[in-house]
């Protein structure tokens, strides 16, 4: 599958996107809910498009639903 790159200016970046959750490398647009992995380079940032937000949420599911499950058997 190929991904696509997108590179935005800082002033672009910081009025369309906002950081994901606690996430310090994920970003979701403002407006379309894409969410992007980032990566900063000589003032302008890198977009990757990784999912979408309903993805994301059903991920962060089934991890917390992985984590108890291991936290329930001792580890």
């Amino acid at each position: 599958m190929e991904q696509k790159v997108f590179s935005v200016m800082s002033e672009e970046f910081t009025k369309n996107y906002d950081f994901y959750k606690d996430y310090d490398d994920m970003v979701i647009h403002k407006e379309t809910e894409q969410i992007f992995k980032t990566n900063f380079v000589n003032g302008m940032v890198q977009l990757v498009p990784v999912s979408n937000q309903t993805a994301m949420e059903k991920i962060e599911q089934w991890l917390s639903e992985f984590a108890k499950e291991l936290k329930r058997q001792g580890f």
